[in-house]
């Protein structure tokens, strides 16, 4: 992985250096905007490019406008770090499309080189990101899933103190178990009831 590193302070160049060069990345240093175009030019391309914005020759984001106007150009990651965020054209540094503004006195070299490797590593996926959870389209449920609430699935025992119902009911004019007949005489031992004179 290829690093243009463009800052107008030697010792803090230098620094920020050799913690990419630890990193395994090859590095490209520049002092001011010139020579920052003659490497572009000369030495590219480049996986990223790390730039201070106040540079003796100009600013960042108009260099880097420049810079968008080459169609080889177009698509070179910019990161711009600075301590004065507030003197800079934030909104037209994203339309140009950098990626991201470090502030120099909060962030050591060590994080702008995981600046740099996720910036890299996103650019060759194409950009790509994961949905959030919950974005996909709607779920199908699973064939075995449980009946609706209250609908008793088929097999399933009447509910406990209901006794079964015990064979068939009596056909119609039957008295029930326990009731003679009509016109059945009565038990024995039960003297008949004489009849009524007429």
């Amino acid at each position: 992985m290829r690093v243009l590193i463009i800052e107008d302070e030697k010792a803090m160049s230098d620094l920020i250096a050799v913690k990419f060069q630890v990193e395994g990345f090859e590095v490209e240093q520049a002092l001011t905007i010139a020579e920052a175009k003659a490497k572009l030019l000369g030495n590219g391309p480049f996986d990223a490019v790390l730039s201070d914005y106040l540079l003796p020759d100009g600013n960042s984001v108009d260099f880097i406008e420049e810079v968008r106007n080459n169609p080889a150009q177009k698509a070179i990651p910019f990161i711009i770090m600075t301590n004065y965020v507030e003197d800079m054209n934030v909104e037209k540094a994203k339309q140009l499309g950098v990626v991201d503004v470090l502030v120099k006195y909060q962030t050591v070299p060590a994080q702008m080189v995981e600046k740099v490797k996720e910036l890299v590593v996103s650019s060759s996926q194409g950009g790509g990101q994961t949905s959030p959870p919950g974005s996909g389209g709607p779920t199908t449920p699973p064939s075995d899933s449980a009946p609706p609430t209250g609908t008793p699935p088929t097999g399933t025992p009447p509910p406990t103190g209901t006794p079964p119902p015990t064979g068939n009911p009596p056909p119609s004019g039957v008295p029930p178990t326990g009731v003679p007949p009509f016109g059945t005489p009565p038990p024995t031992g039960t003297p008949p009831i004489p009849p009524t004179p007429a």
